[in-house]
């Protein structure tokens, strides 16, 4: 991701330790929000990963504040197996 010229130094710091660390947090978008204080947005793919990127912007030099708001996307629904004469369910039965 590109830094824009009006980006706060804080900020571009933690964006690029964030995605440094783990390709799958390319999701997070970081903003200054006041000294020493960054806002993480946007979505990622487990409540782990969010934490992941919470704990890497805590440890970034200058940061004391990290407000959390990203988001985890929800799961896919689960898949179904279907037999061979469409029953979708795996219960057995009963006459």
């Amino acid at each position: 991701m590109v830094a824009n010229s009006t980006e706060h130094p804080l900020a571009s710091r933690v964006r690029r330790a964030i995605h440094d660390k783990n390709s799958q947090l390319s999701g997070v978008v970081v903003d200054e929000t006041g000294p020493e204080t960054v806002h993480l947005s946007g979505m990622v793919s487990s409540f782990y990963l969010r934490q992941v990127a919470v704990s890497i912007a805590r440890h970034v030099p200058g940061v004391r504040y990290v407000s959390d708001g990203i988001h985890v996307a929800p799961a896919p629904p689960p898949v179904t197996h279907r037999r061979q004469h469409g029953i979708t369910n795996t219960r057995k039965l009963h006459r």
